[in-house]
């Protein structure tokens, strides 16, 4: 499995409820699930199974927080979440995961990022991300390496294990396996 959140850090508030809203209308169509989004750079494409907000119910109260994120689960078990935090007055985050179940042993081993490119494509077409938030790249990116989640933002990496930060350059990236 490939995991990946990439986070857009203090986004315009009205464009980033404006995407959500876009992305809610959309789900909202009963044709949209079944429908084949295909990436913009390969032939790859990836069969909505469902749509929808999600909802936490708390394990302990049982209270229920509903509008927690927009996801859309794919046929092949891959997943894309939407979230939304912090439409304060100093702007808003929008995180973006990523997730893609592959059973081609071909493809383990290879760079998560190529593995993940066509799916995050994908993410920004139906979004329409670039054109509600007018950002081109996250601030953030969020690698999921086993056990280990690494941070990489402004060429630092911060290494959480077992809720320890360790701080490194980039080149430390190197010591997960070749699957990030």
């Amino acid at each position: 499995m490939l995991i990946r959140r990439y986070d857009y850090e203090e986004c315009e508030s009205e464009g980033a409820e404006a995407m959500m809203a876009h992305l809610r209308k959309t789900f909202e169509d009963s044709s949209f699930p079944g429908t084949d989004l295909k990436a913009t750079s390969s032939d790859a494409s990836f069969k909505v199974a469902s749509a929808d907000d999600f909802s936490y119910t708390d394990p302990i109260d049982g209270s229920v927080s509903k509008k927690q994120g927009l996801y859309i689960k794919f046929e092949d078990g891959s997943r894309i979440i939407f979230r939304l935090s912090g439409t304060g007055s100093s702007g808003a985050t929008v995180r973006l995961y990523v997730e893609k179940y592959s059973k081609n042993e071909s493809e383990y081993g290879h760079d998560a990022q190529d593995g993940l490119k066509p799916l995050i494509e994908v993410a920004l077409s139906v979004s329409k991300l670039k054109e509600y938030t007018k950002r081109d790249k996250p601030d953030v990116i969020t690698v999921s390496c086993g056990a280990t989640t690494i941070f990489v933002a402004d060429y630092v990496v911060n290494v959480l294990v077992s809720r320890r930060v360790v701080h490194s350059n980039l080149m430390e990236m190197n010591k997960c396996p070749a699957s990030l």
